[in-house]
């Protein structure tokens, strides 16, 4: 997705906060409940270049890092499921990705990614294991109208004081393109909803907080295809070690 291509401009001091863990930023107006599901996260260091950048004396050699940044959820009290849109997808699959390129932000503390241990290149659902414990989602296995009440909630990134990146809350509402009997029954949908810097990942909930799917990318104008529970339960079963 284009949009979150745009992290790729910004100066590698960002990308040092995201790996080096060590300044936290605060994410404010956190939605009841939803605060220790549905994390933001980074993934840097995979890919860096030099630019000369104008100054007062004439001009300064910077390193720019390509990162991106996106939503995750808990969907297993050590798994955070996200999109692989997060990713660069030049490469075949996440699996080869050190651990220790992707950074966690929960409220003000970073929190340690300890592998990957599923990618499904199909629905691009990604499973990150973490050494802390978070609070899964329920996964909503019953049917799915257009007309069924779904909410949109993750983060969106923003350009802080400097070059750091500030995650916000971002929450909206969500409409589901496809009629479902059973979200057991299938692997993807697609839904509308606002789209920004960081919908990827985002959670897509019912009323109660229980999960419909997240996002993977966009294909449209506010329109994104949704990884559904069937994937995402299947996900989990194949993984070891959940608990």
């Amino acid at each position: 997705m284009r949009a979150f291509n745009l992290f790729a401009i910004f100066a590698i001091g960002f990308a040092l906060v995201a790996c080096a863990h060590n300044r936290p930023m605060p994410i404010k107006s956190a939605p009841v409940g939803i605060e220790r599901s549905v994390l933001p996260i980074f993934v840097t260091g995979y890919s860096r270049s030099e630019k000369q950048v104008p100054t007062r004396n004439g001009f300064k050699t910077v390193t720019f890092t390509d990162f991106r940044a996106c939503s995750a959820v808990y969907v297993a009290p050590h798994l955070l499921a996200t999109s692989a849109s997060v990713f660069p997808m030049e490469h075949v699959g996440v699996t080869m990705y050190d651990p220790d390129s992707i950074a966690i932000l929960d409220g003000t503390a970073w929190l340690s990614a300890k592998d990957i241990p599923f990618f499904d290149p199909e629905t691009g659902l990604v499973l990150i294991r973490t050494y802390q414990a978070g609070v899964p989602l329920t996964l909503w296995d019953g049917s799915l109208t257009p007309t069924d009440a779904l909410k949109r909630i993750g983060h969106t990134f923003r350009l802080g004081p400097g070059v750091f990146a500030t995650p916000s809350w971002d929450v909206g509402p969500a409409t589901s393109n496809d009629a479902i009997d059973s979200l057991f029954s299938t692997t993807m949908f697609r839904a509308r909803t606002d789209l920004s810097l960081g919908s990827c990942g985002s959670a897509i909930v019912r009323h109660g907080g229980t999960l419909v799917g997240i996002i993977n990318r966009r294909i449209g104008d506010n329109e994104a295809t949704i990884i559904a529970p069937a994937s995402i339960r299947a996900a989990i079963e194949s993984v070891e070690d959940t608990k």
